[in-house]
C-alpha cells in the first residue's frame, strides 16, 4: 500500500478536510514559525560551502535555510559539520535521505535547531534521548519514514511539535508519547500486533491517526476514548476481526474512520461511535448489518461504504430496506453473499417476514 498522508490548510483546519496520498505531512504545518512583527526578519547567508561539506545547505527566500545532509557517512561527519559555529544556526529544515546514519546521537547537531527534520528511507536505528534537544523549542515537524527505528525519545518537551511521521519503521510495541501540541501521527507500516489501552492518554490534542497495514488483530476497549479531538482514525489492512464495545470513539466535528481490508465479522453493540464524516468498511467479512452499529451514522448523514462483505441479507437487514432515506446514504453498492444488491432486495419482502 502506498505511503498514506494528510495534507490540510493550517488556518483552514478547524473548517475544511483534504485527504492526499502521496504528499508529506509537513503539509498541515505553518509555512513559517516567525511571527509578526515591526522589526525586519535577518536576511538569512548559509555557511560556506567548504565548511560543511559533505552537507550542502540552501536559502529558502531570505529568512529560511535548508540543511541537506544525506551525504553523511556517520554521525562523526554529522558532528563535525554541526560543531563549527555558523553565524545563524537557526535552520529550518534538516533533511536526510538514503543516509548510511545508523545512531543520531546527543551532540551530532551541535546548538542547531530546526523547524523540520526529515531522516528518511536510511538506515537509522535509534536517536538518543537528548539528540534533538536543540529543537526543543522551534521542532513542529519529525519525519522519520522508512527506517529501522523501534523506539523514539522522550518527546514532551517539545513545546511546538505538531506532526511526527514514523511510518515504515520496526515498532513491535507502541511507544510511550506524551504531547500536548501533536496533532499528526502517522505509524503506517509498523509490526505493532497490539496496541495498549492508554496508547493515546498522552496526547490530548491529536486530531489524525495512521495505523495501517501494522498486523493489529485487536482494539482494546476505551483505547480511543479520551481524545476529544480525534477526527480522523486510520486501520486499513490489519486483521482485525472484531470490535468490542467502545473500541471506537471519534469526537470531530467531522470525522472519517477507514476499516478497509480486516476480517471484521463481528461488531459489539457501541463499538463504533461519533463518525460524522464516512465510514470505509469495504473488504471484510461482515455478515449482519448491526443496526445499533450503522445507523447512528447514517442518522447523523455520514456516507458508509460496505462492498466485498458477505452479508447475509436476513431480518438484520430490514431496518435498512423499510428505510429508502438510510438506504440511500449507502455511499457504494453492497450486495448480499449470493450477489443480489442491496437496492434490488424488495422491501415487502421484510415487511412481511420481519
Amino acid at each position: 500500500m502506498p505511503r498514506k498522508i494528510v495534507a490540510l490548510l493550517w488556518l483552514t483546519l478547524a473548517r475544511e478536510f483534504v485527504f492526499l496520498r502521496g504528499q508529506n505531512i509537513s503539509s498541515l504545518l505553518p509555512s513559517s514559525s516567525i511571527p509578526s512583527s515591526t522589526t525586519e526578519p535577518p536576511v538569512y547567508e548559509c555557511p560556506a560551502r567548504e565548511e560543511i561539506k559533505p552537507c550542502v545547505c540552501h536559502l529558502i527566500g531570505e529568512n529560511q535555510m535548508e540543511m541537506d545532509c544525506s551525504k553523511v557517512l556517520d554521525g562523526d561527519e554529522l558532528r563535525r559539520v554541526f560543531s563549527q559555529e555558523f553565524l545563524f544556526s537557526d535552520f529550518y529544515r534538516l533533511v536526510m535521505t538514503g543516509s548510511n546514519l545508523t545512531v543520531l546521537r546527543e551532540g551530532d547537531l551541535g546548538v542547531s535547531s530546526f523547524t523540520e527534520i526529515y531522516i528518511m528511507n536510511g538506515n537509522l536505528v535509534e536517536i538518543e534521548d537528548l539528540a534533538l534537544a536543540g529543537s526543543a523549542d522551534t521542532l513542529e515537524y519529525l519525519d522519520m519514514y522508512n527506517n529501522h527505528l523501534q523506539g523514539i525519545p522522550d518527546i514532551s518537551a517539545f513545546s511546538r511539535l505538531s506532526g511526527v511521521n514514523l511510518c515504515k519503521n520496526s515498532f513491535t510495541s507502541f511507544p510511550t508519547m506524551n504531547s500536548v501540541t501533536m496533532r499528526i501521527l502517522d505509524f503506517i507500516g509498523n509490526p505493532l500486533i497490539s496496541l495498549p489501552s492508554d496508547a493515546f492518554q498522552g496526547l490530548p490534542e491529536i486530531e489524525y491517526v495512521f495505523l495501517d497495514q501494522c498486523s493489529l488483530t485487536g482494539i482494546v476497549s476505551g483505547t480511543f476514548a479520551n481524545n476529544e479531538k480525534l477526527s480522523y482514525l486510520s486501520l486499513d489492512g490489519n486483521s482485525l476481526n472484531s470490535l468490542p464495545l467502545d473500541a471506537i470513539q471519534l469526537s470531530g466535528l467531522t470525522s472519517y474512520l477507514f476499516l478497509r481490508n480486516n476480517q471484521l465479522g463481528q461488531l459489539a453493540n457501541g463499538s463504533i461511535s461519533g463518525v460524522t464524516g464516512s465510514a470505509y468498511m469495504q473488504g471484510n467479512s461482515l455478515t449482519e448489518l448491526y443496526e445499533d452499529v450503522f445507523r447512528p451514522m447514517l442518522d447523523d448523514n455520514a456516507t458508509v461504504y460496505l462492498e466485498n462483505n458477505p452479508f447475509g441479507c436476513g431480518c438484520d437487514i430490514a431496518w435498512l430496506i423499510l428505510n429508502q432515506t438510510l438506504l440511500e446514504r449507502l455511499a457504494d453498492s453492497p450486495s448480499c453473499s449470493d450477489g443480489t444488491a442491496f437496492v434490488d432486495l424488495d422491501p415487502a419482502y421484510y415487511e412481511a417476514m420481519c
